[in-house]
Formats: structure tokens, sequence, C-alpha cells
């Protein structure tokens, strides 16, 4: 399994559900930013949207005794290719097989999967495969 570290761009990050049991790692450097990563995250539980909007609402005042993550590898391998900064919110699948980056500049410039074991390549080649039949059939 790769680490998570990896995925981290230089910013501040909340962790939800919780440190001990994270599921999205999403980048609150301002408002906007904050705004943009916080849509990475839909959760459908009562319990865990109700979390969503209360750490939203509090996010001003926790802001300032949040520490900047250290650039990963991978973020930085990214920057290089595009050739201008990222910022990276970062969701892991429930069945921990792989990641989902959103990733910002001025804005959502995307989102990029990447497989964290063989199963999550595997699930990624048949996301695939479904958009292309999809696509074929123009839905």
């Amino acid at each position: 399994m790769k680490d998570i570290n990896s995925f981290f761009s230089i910013n501040k990050y909340i962790v939800l559900p919780s440190p001990k049991k994270p599921k999205v790692f999403l980048v609150v450097d301002n408002d906007l930013i904050a705004d943009n990563s916080f849509r990475l995250y839909n959760p459908f539980s009562k319990k865990a949207k109700f979390l969503k909007s209360s750490v939203f609402k509090i996010l001003p005042f926790i802001r300032p005794f949040l520490k900047r993550k250290k650039r990963g590898d991978f973020i930085e391998f990214l920057e290089n290719e595009f050739k201008k900064p990222l910022i990276s919110s970062v969701y892991i699948a429930t069945d921990n097989n792989k990641v989902v980056l959103q990733l910002q500049n001025k804005g959502i410039l995307g989102y990029v999967k990447v497989p964290l074991n063989n199963e999550g390549e595997k699930n990624i080649i048949n996301e695939i495969k479904a958009y292309e039949i999809l696509r074929e059939k123009k839905f």
C-alpha cells in the first residue's frame, strides 16, 4: 500500500470523521479553498452530514491552530508535470484500496483516482471500462 502522506500538498488540513478513523483530509487554508474541499466529502448518514456542516461552521475558529502538511512525493510529481502548485484534498475509499484526490489551483482542476493496491487497480480499470461503455451508448 502507498503511503497516504505522498498525496498531501503544503496546506492546512482537517480530518473527517476523526484523526483515528480518517476518511477525508480536506484543505482548509481559506474559505474558498475549504468550500471547494468540502465538495469532495458527500456523507450519507445524518450523523456524518451533521459533522460535516458543524466542522465547516467552526472552521474559522480552529484554522489558526492547524499545522501545514509537508508536500508529498506524488503531489510534487504532479506539480512538476503541470508546472504549477497544486492543492490536494484526499478521500480514502471505504475499502482502503484507492484514494481520490481533488486538485485545486484557483478553483477545482479535477479529480484523480489512485490505486493503493491490486484490488484498487482492478476497481479503477472496471470504472474506466464502465465509463467507456456508457460513453459509447451516449449516456
